[in-house]
């Protein structure tokens, strides 16, 4: 029986994830925020080459990084939740018809979470469309199947 006390919240984006985590942590659980969002926002101010749309391979690399660093960082003695985990980047390599990098692969290997993992489906209810979410709920409910 695995004991790892690191818990994932999957799912496609504008599915509830983060705002899950939010509560959670509110409640004085442990969290790992996503991030990926911050991270987009920062790139368009500074008009990246690496954005997700400009760049996927290079995108993805710089999100399995922060992934691998979220991971390590991340307690092992208390039950800590983590909004997305590294084999959801496999997903988003996939997404694009990339071949995942041996870092991701690696990655997903060696840092393991727990067996159990919460699934978020896609909600039509509450997605929505803005400057760094851009694709259809038709898009992210594929995601989703693609995460799962």
């Amino acid at each position: 029986m695995n004991h790892n006390k690191k818990f994932v919240i999957t799912g496609c984006s504008g599915s509830g994830k983060t705002s899950l985590v939010e509560e959670l942590k509110r409640l004085g659980v442990l969290t790992v925020a996503e991030g990926t969002r911050e991270i987009i926002e920062s790139m368009i101010r500074e008009d990246s080459p690496n954005l997700p749309w400009k760049n996927r391979q290079q995108f993805q690399m710089i999100i399995v990084r922060r992934r691998v660093a979220d991971f390590v960082t991340a307690s092992d003695s208390h039950v800590c939740i983590f909004d997305r985990g590294l084999p959801d980047e496999i997903a988003y390599y996939l997404k694009d018809g990339l071949k995942p990098s041996e870092f991701c692969l690696d990655a997903c290997e060696k840092f393991r979470y727990a067996d159990m993992v919460f699934f978020c489906p896609p909600w039509p209810e509450i997605y929505t469309n803005d400057g760094v979410r851009q694709e259809s709920f038709s898009q992210a409910s594929h995601d989703a199947d693609l995460v799962r």
